[in-house]
């Protein structure tokens, strides 16, 4: 078979495509596979991260949020937030800390098949 044979062979098309993406990778040639360290990628460094933080809570105390929907405005009220002069809903950063420390650490992103579910920490 020539150069020119091997270029203008059709190779499938639409449905060989298909098949393709429908046949399950094999473990061995996935990209990622399970019990991976991951985090590796860290674009900021920890004092960017602290300094997009700190303006985060500086905002959501001095700006606020604006439109808040009455059952929000209520809801948030009663745990600490307050409204400004200007309508806007300003949540202070006691609060904020506090949520955050409170969330779950450690959590399983749930996928169409069990095998396939991932724990985002950790390995």
């Amino acid at each position: 078979m020539s150069l020119v044979e091997d270029i203008t062979k059709r190779r499938g098309g639409r449905d060989a495509r298909r098949t393709l993406r429908s046949t399950a990778i094999p473990m061995s040639k996935a990209a990622v596979k399970p019990g991976m360290v991951g985090g590796q990628y860290k674009p900021l460094k920890d004092a960017d991260m602290v300094r997009i933080h700190q303006t985060a809570l500086k905002l959501l105390n001095d700006v606020g949020l604006a439109r808040a929907i009455p059952t929000c405005i209520e809801a948030m009220t009663a745990r600490g937030c307050f409204m400004r002069d200007n309508g806007r809903l300003c949540i202070p950063p006691s609060l904020v800390e506090d949520i955050l420390a409170s969330c779950a650490k450690n959590f399983v992103l749930h996928a169409r098949k069990p095998q396939l579910d991932m724990e985002p920490w950790g390995n």
